[in-house]
C-alpha cells in the first residue's frame, strides 16, 4: 500500500481569502496579534489563514470584517469561497488533492473517468475542445508516476455498458479498449 501523502497545505479560495483580508488588515496598519486576540485565535492561526493554508469561519470572517470596517466585503468573499460549506467551485482545488493522493477511487456509468481515457476518447467527449482535452491527459501523469516517486493507487470501477457505448468513431473505441486492456 502507498504511504500516505499529507494533504496539501494551500487551496487558491483560501490563498484568495487570505490575501485580501491581509491587504485589508495592513492598509488599516492592524498587527496579526491584534487580528488573534479579536478573534480569540493565536497568531500562528491568523498569518496561516493570511497565506491560505488554514480556513478561517465565517464568525471570524464576520469579527475581522467589523473591525477593519470592510463593509462587509471579507464576509462577502468569504462565503463566496464557501457555499454550501465547500470552496467554490468545489472542484477547484481537486487537481491538486488529485495529484496529492494516495488512493484514487472512481466510478463511472456512462462512460471511463479522464484519468483512463485516450487523447482520442476524450477529444470526442470534450466535442474537440483541444485545451480541455490536453489538460484532461495531462492529468493521468499522476497516474504514471510524474514528478512523484509513488504514484497513487488507482481504482476505477465502470458499468460495462461504458466500455460498449460507442465514443467517437469505431477506430477511437478500438484504440480506447487496447490501452484500457494494456493498462489492467
Amino acid at each position: 500500500m502507498s504511504p500516505r501523502r499529507q494533504r496539501p497545505r494551500e487551496s487558491p479560495a483560501l490563498v484568495a481569502f487570505g490575501r485580501q483580508m491581509r491587504l485589508m488588515r495592513e492598509a488599516k496598519k492592524v498587527k496579526q496579534e491584534t487580528i488573534a486576540h479579536l478573534t480569540k485565535v493565536s497568531a500562528p492561526q491568523v498569518s496561516k489563514i493570511e497565506a491560505g493554508k488554514r480556513r478561517a469561519t465565517r464568525a471570524f470572517a464576520v469579527a475581522v470584517d467589523d473591525y477593519l470596517g470592510a463593509g462587509g466585503a471579507l464576509v462577502n468573499l468569504w462565503e463566496d469561497l464557501n457555499k454550501d460549506g465547500h470552496p467554490v467551485p468545489i472542484w477547484f482545488d481537486w487537481p491538486v488533492i488529485e495529484a496529492d493522493a494516495a488512493m484514487l477511487v472512481c466510478y463511472e456509468q456512462s462512460v471511463m473517468p479522464g484519468l483512463a481515457q485516450t487523447p482520442a476518447y476524450a477529444s470526442a467527449i470534450l466535442h474537440g475542445n483541444q485545451e480541455a482535452v490536453e489538460a484532461r491527459i495531462s492529468r493521468q501523469a499522476i497516474i504514471t508516476g510524474g514528478d512523484r516517486t509513488v504514484p497513487p493507487t488507482l481504482v476505477i470501477m465502470v458499468d460495462e455498458q461504458a466500455l460498449h457505448r460507442p465514443v467517437g468513431t469505431s477506430e477511437t473505441m478500438s484504440s480506447f479498449q487496447r490501452d484500457a486492456v494494456s493498462r489492467s
